[in-house]
C-alpha cells in the first residue's frame, strides 16, 4: 500500500517513457532491494527498506502489463495472424504466473535439500547449518534479483517494439481502409 501512491504519476511518466522502459526502470530498483535485503541481516529497517525496494517492479509489471499484451496482439495483427489478447493475457496472466511459481517451489526444495536442510518432526525445533542459512538468504535475494535483471533485459527489448507501435498501427489502419470487404 505504501506503493499505491506512485501510480498517481504513472500518466505523466507514461507521456515520457513506454510501459516497458517504466518495467526496466523499475526491475533494476526491484533488483537492487533484492541485492539490499541479502545484507540486510538483522537490520529490521534495512529489511523493510529492501522489501519496499524489491517491490517496486510489481505495480509497473501489473499495471502496465496489460499495455504490452495490446501491442504484443497489435504486433500480430501487423505481421498477419489474429491479434489474440485473450491467449496472450492468459499466457502472461494465468499459465505463465503459476508456471513460475510451480517451478521456483520445486527448485526452492531442491536448492534447500542440497544445503543440508533438516525437516523438524513433530513441533520440535531444528537448528539448520550454517549452508541452510546462507542459501535461504541467497534464495530470498539473489535469485530474485537476478530474475529481476531478466525480467528487465525482456522489458528493454519490447521497448523496442512499443517504439515502432505508431507505424506498425498506422498500416493496420491503412490496410483495413483498403480492405473493407475483406473484413465483413
Amino acid at each position: 500500500t505504501l506503493l499505491l501512491p506512485l501510480m498517481v504519476i504513472f500518466p505523466q511518466l507514461l507521456k515520457k517513457f513506454s510501459a516497458p522502459q517504466l518495467i526496466a526502470a523499475a526491475t533494476v530498483v526491484s533488483a537492487a532491494g533484492y541485492v539490499m535485503n541479502f545484507f540486510a541481516g538483522d537490520n529490521v529497517p534495512m529489511l523493510l527498506g529492501a522489501g519496499v525496494l524489491s517491490a517496486m517492479a510489481m505495480l509497473p509489471i501489473s499495471y502496465l502489463g496489460f499495455m504490452i499484451i495490446m501491442d504484443l496482439a497489435s504486433y500480430n495483427e501487423y505481421i498477419g495472424m489474429p491479434r489474440m489478447e485473450a491467449s496472450i493475457g492468459a499466457i502472461f496472466f494465468g499459465f505463465g504466473e503459476q508456471l513460475g511459481q510451480g517451478v521456483g517451489a520445486a527448485l526452492t526444495g531442491f536448492m534447500l535439500s542440497a544445503a543440508g536442510y533438516i525437516a523438524a518432526e513433530g513441533e520440535a525445533v531444528v537448528a539448520q547449518p550454517d549452508g541452510v542459512i546462507a542459501m535461504i538468504r541467497t534464495l530470498h535475494s539473489f535469485v530474485p534479483a537476478l530474475l529481476m535483471v531478466l525480467i528487465g533485459i525482456m522489458a528493454v527489448m519490447l521497448s523496442k517494439l512499443s517504439k515502432q507501435m505508431p507505424q506498425m498501427e498506422k498500416e493496420i489502419a491503412e490496410r483495413k481502409i483498403e480492405a473493407p470487404a475483406d473484413n465483413k
